[in-house]
């Protein structure tokens, strides 16, 4: 049994079938239940190569990752601002994780997730914060 044969019975793509047994990149909810159901029918078991990587994931202590607005509050607003909040989510649901957004309306202005410490992780998106922040957020892994 191959991925090819589950990816024809799901309707989907090999990568797309890859990126479900490895847990990567973004597959909406719907289609990564097709791809199970079709993983289920079929019987189909992953050779030691094809292994589900969740145990190589890095565990989260706090289930939460921030993402911070740099730039004018309209981009989280706009249509490829929510796709990408959606796309965001969508990859931390099979971890359990939780999505904060805010945004820093002042160059001296450190949002308050990022205060309180409890999060795994920072997105960014915009231009780079002030020299202040910018210390703030390398206490945590950034993107």
């Amino acid at each position: 049994m191959t991925i090819k044969k589950v990816a024809l019975e799901a309707g989907v793509s090999t990568a797309t079938v890859s990126r479900v047994l490895n847990n990567t990149g973004v597959v909406q909810n719907e289609t990564r239940e097709k791809i199970l159901r079709a993983i289920d029918k079929l019987g189909y078991k992953p050779s030691s190569r094809q292994k589900i990587r969740s145990s190589t994931v890095a565990p989260l202590k706090h289930r939460n990752i921030a993402m911070i607005w740099t730039g004018p509050s309209e981009a989280a607003f706009s249509e490829t601002g929510q796709k990408m909040v959606l796309g965001i989510l969508n990859s931390l649901q099979p971890l359990g994780a939780n999505l904060t957004v805010d945004h820093i309306s002042a160059p001296d202005h450190i949002p308050q997730c990022l205060t309180e410490g409890k999060i795994d992780g920072v997105l960014l998106h915009g231009p780079e914060p002030s020299p202040a922040i910018c210390a703030r957020l390398r206490q945590f892994p950034a993107v």
